[in-house]
């Protein structure tokens, strides 16, 4: 039985040699009789389904092929090769027909050919399964459950700057599974599985190349409860960054990149040239912190990279670890709490600024707060940490500059 559910029949004769041949699920797709001479030599293959394309064969004495038939009747067949040997038995190279006298021009006119009016078409539960083997990611994703409903088609090959357009609807459930690095070595994981819906135009020719290259901007709902990335922690991913992090008692090892959304998703996203782009800033909402991904973001499977610029705001399971981890550096809670409010937003949820490139097998993460830290205070942090006198008088100073920046 085959991956499509055909299954395969054959039938033997009496001597062990194949007499039916035919594959099937319900529906015979594919059926056909053999016969054999006594030397064991096929005779014919006659097609019962198309008897057309039945054969029947000639040979010699040395058991050469010597003809081929072609058609329903061996008698009265519709094509036959003939096939010669030269005294050493090899089989000469066939003899091109002549060629046919040319046919007399004919003053025709020929009307120039219309655009097809086809309007619509759907696309049904049906199943994709796409692979890419050749990049380190090692992509297996399946789609599954998919409406398509493409309506009004309007593409003329010989005006694609008014005419290139297709509108499309779709519904779909897909898994992509693949390989990553996690814990410093290479492991099966699973990057999405997400339930989702959307709309928006697709522009199916390249005008240049008038090839099929689909560019499509679309509208899509990733449906609450679906999971996207959360195989990896920042420890996986961020390297020196997070030593940076540490040293001013903030830990963020353990948290994850991505999970289950705790509410619906909708992003505007371009696809071109196997890259899908954020057209539009996209907000996330899981349940411990949401990602705001920037305007510009974009992520290519097929070359196995990326590059997405976000905002990482932390909710309060991932919130009192971190004042607990400043506290820890003996600041005391009051001076701990302003510091947690320097990089807090307007609700008092701590974020962070971050960047994620490279491979999807084996992201980069740059923190842009570390350099931030760097720059602006020039090391001041972490004499900060090592003395309270002075953190109490300098976060003073920056309360009060903080506050001259408020939104009024």
């Amino acid at each position: 039985m085959w991956a499509n559910g055909l299954k395969t029949y054959r039938d033997f004769d009496l001597d062990g040699r194949v007499s039916t041949l035919e594959f099937r699920n319900g529906i015979s797709y594919l059926k056909k009789a053999l016969t054999h001479d006594n030397a064991n030599r096929i005779l014919s293959i006659s097609d019962l389904i198309d008897a057309s394309t039945s054969q029947s064969f000639g040979y010699d004495r040395l058991d050469r092929l010597t003809e081929t038939r072609l058609g329903a009747n061996p008698n009265a067949p519709d094509l036959t090769q003939v096939q010669t040997y030269d005294l050493n038995g090899n089989a000469p190279p066939p003899v091109p027909p002549p060629p046919a006298a040319p046919a007399m021009a004919m003053p025709i006119e020929v009307e120039k050919p219309e655009r097809i009016p086809l309007r619509e078409i759907h696309l049904e539960q049906a199943t994709f399964h796409i692979t890419n083997k050749a990049v380190a990611a090692q992509i297996d994703a399946e789609i599954r459950d998919l409406d398509l409903h493409l309506t009004d088609i309007d593409v003329d090959p010989e005006d694609l700057t008014l005419h290139n357009r297709i509108h499309a609807m779709l519904k779909a459930k897909v898994n992509v599974k693949g390989m990553a690095q996690v814990n410093g070595q290479m492991q099966p994981v699973q990057f999405a599985d997400a339930s989702l819906h959307g709309e928006g135009d697709v522009k199916p020719l390249d005008p240049q190349t008038m090839l099929w290259k689909p560019a499509a901007t679309l509208a899509i709902t990733f449906e609450r409860g679906s999971t996207i990335g959360g195989h990896m922690t920042l420890n996986d991913v961020a390297g020196d960054h997070l030593e940076k992090l540490l040293k001013n008692g903030i830990d963020l090892r353990n948290v994850r990149l991505g999970g289950p959304l705790a509410e619906d998703a909708v992003a505007t996203i371009g696809y071109d040239r196997e890259m899908i782009a954020f057209q539009q800033p996209t907000h996330i909402l899981m349940p411990d912190f949401e990602l705001n991904i920037q305007q510009g973001g974009w992520i290519s499977p097929a070359q196995d990279n990326q590059q997405m610029p976000m905002r990482v705001v932390f909710g309060p399971a991932i919130r009192e670890p971190l004042i607990q981890g400043i506290a820890a550096k003996g600041l005391g809670d009051g001076i701990t709490r302003t510091i947690v409010s320097m990089i807090s937003d307007d609700r008092g949820n701590p974020y962070v600024d971050i960047i994620i490139t490279g491979s999807l097998s084996h992201p980069q993460v740059e923190f842009k707060i570390v350099n931030k830290l760097d720059k602006f205070t020039g090391g001041a942090i972490g004499r900060l940490l090592g003395n309270p006198e002075e953190a109490k008088e300098l976060l003073n100073d920056l309360k009060s500059l903080k506050n001259l920046f408020k939104r009024k």
